[in-house]
């Protein structure tokens, strides 16, 4: 593989894990964007372990599907 190729491979490798790692640290404000992106099994293979947000991840989890759709379009009740 020429080397541009590589080059570009491994800058749209490092792009997506810079998105990522922004992604999970609002993971709070984001929860579905969070989950969506990362996945659950994800998730919960990471070191740095959130409790807090897999307990909010299960609840999303547990909603009607598709969770990761706007409560509208899902069917689900308003938020509060």
């Amino acid at each position: 593989m020429p080397r541009e190729a590589e080059a570009a491979l491994e800058a749209s490798r490092r792009m997506r894990q810079f998105a990522r790692d922004r992604i999970w640290e609002w993971r709070r404000q984001y929860p579905r964007t969070a989950l969506t992106v990362i996945g659950y099994d994800e998730m919960l293979a990471l070191e740095s372990r959130d409790q807090a947000f897999e307990a909010q991840a299960e609840g999303l989890m547990a909603e009607p599907q598709p969770w990761f759709l706007p409560w509208d379009l899902a069917g689900r009740a308003a938020p509060e």
